[in-house]
């Protein structure tokens, strides 16, 4: 048990290092994409972050299967066989809705719209054959590729937004137009994919067991993890659904406030997603009576960590009076929504991964 300790010490802290890096990117992102892009254009944005949220459910179900049938599992310990017949099925299974996706979007007659979900229909490819490899990096306890990956992104969009920053100051143009943002997000989504499939490639490439003995596993995939995929949908309707009440209502300038309120509570979530990360495949691996015995102790943890976040309202609020003032506004939306944080961290971080490791992720096809 002291071994285990360690071992969620080690891992956590290698991961919460690179989600802090992570959390320092948002918070300057978050800062300067809102001041680049205008309170318009910062709207539009935020309409495709917030499909964003929904693109997970595209795999319907296979990457939660995989994380849940090998969460005890070694690398070594995978058959590299069946795993090279599961990488090129979910990648021509990603490509080919991502096209059907892609020409449905063009019907849509406002022009805005259709832009994103065009972009959506791309990012939902990328995104969820990387999350497939992350899912198999989360299984089997490999935290230094989620770590250097999670820096390697955070990089990449800091260059992306000081670029535009600079553009923007040169061109003498009051805004940047969101288009360009989304494009180039896009494109981070497709090197980081395009980096695991290397990464990954002796389990992505290579013989493999032929197609038709493989059938019934790949099905498999799909009936262990939609129930799972279904329930981490139906919180994120939940936790997002007054978003999408005010996208629909409201303007562009109205949501924009809203939305970036929004967003400057997401950037605790950033760094507390490592916990999430690193608990299953590590309680996966205890018996049951260790396991329920911590869960109290993680709730705990997770409530006082997000309520001390609390104090960081007042440093947000003197860098929004005087970098942007345009979105003074938008502290009335943050003082309300910054509170109901800690329930939602204790049930999408710590309940969620309890429900795996107790095998009840079933219960959720009595909710729908």
């Amino acid at each position: 048990m002291k071994n285990i300790k360690s071992n969620v010490i080690a891992d956590l802290s290698m991961v919460m290092s690179s989600n802090f890096l992570t959390l320092l990117s948002s918070v300057l992102t978050g800062l300067v994409v809102p001041k680049v892009l205008g309170v318009s254009n910062y709207g539009y944005y935020k309409i495709f972050t917030l499909y964003m949220s929904y693109t997970a459910l595209f795999h319907f179900g296979f990457i939660d299967g995989v994380l849940l049938r090998h969460g005890a599992q070694d690398y070594e310990e995978l058959d590299k066989y069946q795993f090279r017949i599961n990488s090129r099925f979910f990648i021509k299974f990603q490509t080919t809705l991502a096209i059907v996706l892609g020409m449905g979007s063009l019907l849509i007659s406002n022009e805005n719209y259709s832009f994103i979900f065009l972009m959506l229909s791309v990012y939902m490819m990328f995104t969820n054959i990387t999350s497939y490899y992350q899912f198999i990096s989360q299984a089997t306890m490999r935290f230094k590729e989620l770590s250097v990956r999670k820096v390697i992104q955070s990089v990449l969009t800091v260059f992306i937004v000081a670029s535009l920053f600079i553009l923007r100051q040169m061109s003498g143009q009051k805004d940047v137009s969101y288009k360009l943002y989304v494009a180039l997000s896009v494109v981070v989504s497709i090197i980081l994919a395009v980096w695991y499939i290397y990464t990954y490639r002796s389990i992505t490439f290579g013989k493999a067991y032929s197609f038709g003995s493989q059938m019934e596993n790949l099905k498999s995939y799909f009936r262990e993890g939609i129930y799972l995929t279904i329930a981490y949908q139906i919180s994120t309707l939940i936790f997002t659904v007054d978003s999408q009440f005010i996208s629909i209502i409201f303007n562009r300038k109205i949501y924009g406030m809203y939305a970036f309120a929004y967003s400057l509570v997401q950037m605790v979530l950033t760094i507390l997603n490592a916990i999430s990360t690193v608990l299953f495949p590590h309680i996966k691996r205890q018996t049951l009576d260790e396991a329920v015995a911590f869960y109290p102790k993680a709730i705990s943890y997770i409530i006082i960590i997000v309520y001390a976040s609390l104090l960081g309202y007042y440093p947000v609020q003197t860098i929004i009076h005087f970098f942007l003032p345009e979105y003074v506004g938008s502290l009335e939306y943050f003082q309300i929504l910054f509170p109901g944080v800690g329930l939602t961290c204790s049930i999408s971080l710590v309940t969620f991964n309890y429900f795996k490791i107790l095998n009840k992720n079933e219960s959720v096809k009595y909710l729908v």
